[in-house]
C-alpha cells in the first residue's frame, strides 16, 4: 500500500488512549494518506525522528481483534509530501 506522508505544523500533538483508560497527548509530526477499495483515507501519525506510531481501532475491536485497538509503526519517518510503501 502507498500512503503520502503530510506533515502539520511543529507543537501539535493527539490524544492517545492506553489500554488502563488513561489519556496522554502525544506529538503529531504529520497524518498520512492512502486510498483503500476507492476511499481516501487519512490516520494521524505519532512520533518522531525514528520513526512514526500509528493507532487504529474499527469495527472488529474487541470481536476479532484486541479490543483497545491495534497499532502500526514505520521504520523511519517519511518525508513530507513523499509517497512511501508499507505492508
Amino acid at each position: 500500500m502507498q500512503a503520502t506522508f503530510v506533515p502539520y505544523p511543529p507543537g501539535r500533538t493527539v490524544t492517545i488512549i492506553n489500554v488502563l483508560d488513561e489519556a496522554s497527548d502525544e506529538p503529531a509530526p504529520g497524518y498520512v494518506e492512502f486510498e483503500l477499495g476507492g476511499t481516501k483515507h487519512r490516520l494521524d501519525a505519532v512520533g518522531d525522528d525514528d520513526g512514526l506510531f500509528f493507532v487504529l481501532r474499527d469495527a472488529t475491536a474487541g470481536d476479532t481483534t484486541y479490543r483497545p485497538a491495534a497499532s502500526c509503526t514505520s521504520r523511519r519517518s517519511p518525508s513530507p509530501a513523499s509517497p512511501s510503501s508499507s505492508t
